[in-house]
């Protein structure tokens, strides 16, 4: 074990040894990674560089659904019928971001947009759902193309079929 990144720290009398190493980033920045052992720390740094590399932007870690949308909204407003635009935003609107819109895009679930999708059901029928999920599955997918919040799509083929 290098003992240049050994540190030890004694707590009511114990003595606690772990492995600390700084490292800088591909962007510049400085991150400080600790572990127990070398090897522990490889692999934290492979974490470490492994979600660097993937294709989240850095700032999306702490993106909201209704963040996306607000996005979305944005990019389609010039392309979009405007039926179909003030039907995405009145979807939007009145029933994915009061739900689902404080829900970090990247611990959006599965479970949790079935649990939605149930809850919809129950006040508004399954037609309204259908409809719902058309626009969210859009939005997520653009979100997933334009490399926002999410690495894929939560909404899987089965969603809607688990739902009937």
């Amino acid at each position: 074990m290098n003992k240049k990144h050994t540190k030890t720290v004694i707590i009511n009398g114990k003595a606690y040894h772990y492995y600390d190493k700084k490292v800088t980033m591909p962007d510049g920045k400085r991150k400080d990674i600790t572990a127990k052992n070398k090897v522990a720390w490889d692999k934290k740094y492979a974490q470490v560089m492994q979600e660097f590399n993937s294709n989240i932007r850095p700032h999306s870690k702490v993106v909201t659904v209704k963040d996306i949308s607000t996005e979305y909204l944005a990019d389609f407003h010039q392309t979009d019928a405007p039926k179909t635009y003030y039907g995405r935003v009145h979807h939007l609107d009145k029933y994915i971001n009061p739900e689902i819109g404080h829900i970090t895009a990247r611990n959006l679930s599965t479970n949790r947009i079935r649990q939605f999708y149930r809850d919809v059901t129950a006040v508004r029928g399954h037609k309204k759902v259908e409809q719902i999920n058309k626009n969210l599955r859009h939005m997520l997918n653009w979100a997933q193309s334009n490399e926002l919040g999410i690495t894929s799509n939560p909404i899987t083929s089965d969603v809607m079929d688990r739902l009937r």
